[in-house]
């Protein structure tokens, strides 16, 4: 088998019970698809005994370890067509709202902190007699979001863990993904919005680079009446590379200082133009933490590390809005 021949289907698994068995247009079109074939913690059966030398062990919690990227995309189609990475989306901890309003169709993500989802994944590494079928059940995992200028934005899928079943040869399965927009490079013109402190007083400095994770605790619990992968946590922040402005077009640390107060600012982000194929990113409660400072091309840049806090209402932390 050749390494690079692989791919993965994502179908979500209301029932925790059943396999859903995904098809091929759940497909996912993904990169640097990493598996982790058979993981867990293990116990040795350790003994007395006369002499020196290690002890079998037993795998207490078989389970299944995934990580991918997958370019960030709308779904391709209509507004409220839901995007091929909704299911993904979904086992992250992100509720999934379908608004099919005549013009003003979207599908909204937004974290949820209880009744989280799963998914079921199928790991393909080709086909027939040939290939090997991996299956983990019952996932659940972690989004990183990447927006660099000049480059091809990503989802990164981490952290994903489900339910060991032993590989199988895989039949006819083939690969058809759904609903994935065109990709497009972060550039003034394909990414028309990237505010910060929209609420207050408008800033939009040039944008290095761009980072937001979940930040999502998972973790697999395997008790008595009891399995599967769980979300203890969520902390979410990231990091933003912006051209440092003068201090009277921009009081940035008005925002970095926490000895005295805290103040709170806002990011809204929106990457696409053409209809079907726009993605927004709203995070309404961001304090930036750390800052440093960056040669960019010869110009100072600011790296702001920043924490997305939710409101009052909570599970608020950032709104991934495709249309």
């Amino acid at each position: 088998m050749l390494f690079r021949n692989r791919v993965l289907l994502a179908k979500m698994q209301p029932d925790p019970a059943v396999d859903p068995t995904p098809a091929a247009s759940d497909a996912i079109r993904t990169q640097n698809l990493n598996w982790t074939p058979y993981a867990g913690d293990r116990i040795d059966l350790e003994e007395d005994r006369l002499s020196l030398g290690a002890f079998q062990s037993i795998n207490v919690s078989p389970q299944i370890g995934m990580s991918c990227e997958a370019y960030f995309t709308g779904s391709g189609g209509a507004g409220d067509t839901v995007t091929g990475f909704g299911p993904l989306l979904r086992a992250c901890g992100l509720s999934q709202t379908v608004d099919a309003t005549v013009g003003s169709e979207n599908v909204l993500y937004q974290p949820v902190s209880d009744s989280f989802e799963e998914v079921a994944l199928y790991f393909v590494r080709e086909v027939g007699g040939a290939g090997v079928l991996h299956k983990a059940l019952n996932c659940k995992g972690n989004v990183q979001i990447a927006l660099s200028a000049g480059a091809l934005p990503l989802f990164t899928f981490d952290n994903f863990i489900g339910k060991y079943v032993k590989p199988s040869a895989p039949s006819d399965i083939t690969a058809a993904p759904a609903n994935f927009g065109s990709v497009l490079a972060v550039t003034k013109a394909n990414t028309p919005t990237f505010t910060i402190d929209a609420k207050g007083t408008p800033f939009n400095p040039c944008i290095n680079s761009f980072t937001f994770t979940l930040g999502n605790t998972v973790a697999w619990k395997d008790e008595p009446n009891c399995i599967g992968s769980i979300i203890e946590d969520r902390r979410s922040s990231g990091n933003i590379v912006f051209k440092a402005p003068t201090f009277a077009a921009k009081d940035v640390w008005a925002f970095i200082e926490a000895h005295a107060g805290i103040t709170l600012t806002d990011l809204s982000i929106v990457h696409g133009t053409v209809a079907g194929n726009i993605v927004e990113l709203t995070i309404p409660a961001v304090q930036f933490t750390n800052i440093t400072e960056q040669n960019v091309r010869g110009e100072l840049y600011y790296s702001v590390d920043y924490v997305a806090l939710p409101t009052s209402s909570g599970d608020d932390e950032i709104s991934i809005i495709t249309r």
